[in-house]
Parts: C-alpha cells; structure tokens; sequence
C-alpha cells in the first residue's frame, strides 16, 4: 500500500461532519507509525552496527560517542567484541550492572553493558584497557512511513481506524491510554530477561586468567 491508499482508508472512518479531514488522518497515521515502530520483537526497527570502545573509557553518549551515524537509537539488544571469538557483552538494567561493576576499578576486556539515562549513556566494565571493535544490535526510533515495511501497511490501518473510533468514544480512549502507559513502563533502553551472565572470570575476582562459560548473575 501506498502512503496515499492508507490516508484514503484512514479517511472513510473519519465522521464527515468533521472539518479538515485529511489532517486528522494523517495525525492518526503518524501514531499508527509511532506505535508500530516501537514494537519489540520485529527485524524492521533493528540493524547491525559496529563502533571503537576508547581505551581508559567507560562511559559513551551514543549518538555522540558511538553510534553517532546510526540515527534515533532506542537501546540495544546484543553486544559482542568482534575480534574475540565467543566473547559476548550481555546488556544488562542499571540495577544488575550497579550490583557487580558499581564502584570498581577493573579494566580489561567489557564483560558486561548497561543503557542508562535520558542521553542514552552507554556504559561498560571493566573498563577497556585498550580500543575494542564491537558489534552491536540496536533498536532504532521509526517516525517515517517508508520505514515500516509495506507488509504491515495494513496494521497502521488498522490501528489508525482503531485510533479515531477512540477519539470519539471515552472508554476506548481510556484503553488506547492505558495500553500506551504500558509501553512507556515496560520499555528500556536494555533488553535484558535473563539471570545468568557469561563472564571471563567471577566478577568478584579480576586477577585469574582461566575462562569459565557462566556465572550466575546474583549469589
């Protein structure tokens, strides 16, 4: 579908006493775009991307620092250093990184990550103690219509004739409400579930040598 065919579709469904109709429309579309683009689990929103960890750096604004070619970078999923084999850095929330890396000195290779903060601070420990390529899988923002695959051209129909019945009706406005709260609750600039985090040696002990394949996250 085109932008044009969903606009029409989006139009039948608008009230026709209602001014400026082409307008609304596409103040739904843009919604349905936003809502669309920010779902998890999706190939769209998410690309390969690769940047340089300064040595003696542990912090990055990425947009800045790292990242900076990219565009919106909503968080990132996957990490690895790219010239090690099998050397995976899990992205964990700020409350399990703060648990092991808050605090120390360490510097080696990153074991593991965290996204924090309104400028979307990338922060790693140890910290490097030289420049390290890595790969990573980001999420991006999507704000365009040509960003969403035509696949799914359909779902922001959908969506945005859902959207304008719920502008005249309370009580799916209240849902459409509570669903997008939701979002904004569960969403993160870090993607970690898990409770298990592979390092290079226990991370309360940086001067062995020998490589183990987990640790658990908490004792």
């Amino acid at each position: 579908m085109t932008k044009d065919d969903v606009l029409n579709a989006l139009l039948l469904a608008i009230p026709k006493d209602r001014d400026n109709a082409k307008g609304i429309a596409e103040g739904h579309l843009k919604k349905a775009i936003l809502k669309v683009g920010r779902m998890k689990g999706v190939d769209f929103n998410r690309d390969i991307q690769t940047f340089t960890l300064t040595a003696n750096q542990k912090e990055y604004i990425i947009g800045r620092d790292v990242l900076n070619g990219v565009g919106g970078v909503w968080d990132i999923d996957e990490l690895y250093l790219i010239d090690e084999e099998r050397w995976p850095v899990n992205v964990v929330g700020i409350g399990d990184f703060d648990s092991y890396a808050r605090g120390s000195d360490s510097t080696g290779k990153p074991q593991i990550a965290t996204v924090h903060s309104s400028t979307a601070i990338l922060e790693v420990w140890p910290t490097p103690d030289s420049a390290y390529n890595m790969k990573a899988l980001v999420r991006k923002q999507i704000e365009n219509f040509d960003d969403i695959p035509s696949g799914y051209h359909d779902v922001l129909v959908d969506y945005g004739i859902a959207s304008i019945v719920a502008a005249g009706n309370p009580a799916v406005a209240v849902s459409f409400a509570r669903d997008g709260l939701a979002d904004v609750q569960a969403d993160s600039r870090t993607s970690w579930e898990g409770n298990t985090i592979l390092v290079a040696r226990h991370l309360g002990d940086t001067g062995g040598s020998t490589r183990v394949d987990s640790g658990n996250l908490r004792p």
